[in-house]
C-alpha cells in the first residue's frame, strides 16, 4: 500500500467539509461533522497528527435499535412512553 502524501491527506479532509467548517478546523485544530455518501451516513473527525491531516470516518448504521435490542431494563420504555 503506497504512503499517502500531506498533501493528498489535506485534499482529502477539504473534500469531505465545507469552507467554513475547514476553517474551523484550521483554528480549532479538531472538527466534528457527519455527511451522506450514497445512501450512506457518516460521521467523521478531522484533526492534526505530528502536523498532518487526521481523518476518521466511522459508517452509521440504518437500522435504530429497539430498546429491547440494545439490552436495556424496561424502565427505559416507561420514560420513553411518558414523553410521547
Amino acid at each position: 500500500m503506497a504512503e499517502i502524501t500531506q498533501k493528498e491527506a489535506e485534499n482529502f479532509a477539504k473534500s469531505l467539509v465545507n469552507e467554513d467548517q475547514y476553517q474551523k478546523l484550521l483554528t480549532t485544530k479538531n472538527l466534528d461533522f457527519a455527511f451522506s455518501f450514497q445512501n450512506s451516513r457518516f460521521r467523521g473527525n478531522l484533526s492534526f497528527q505530528m502536523g498532518s491531516h487526521m481523518v476518521i470516518l466511522r459508517l452509521l448504521s440504518g437500522d435504530m435499535p429497539t430498546l429491547q435490542g440494545l439490552g436495556l431494563p424496561r424502565v427505559y420504555e416507561d420514560i420513553v412512553k411518558v414523553g410521547q
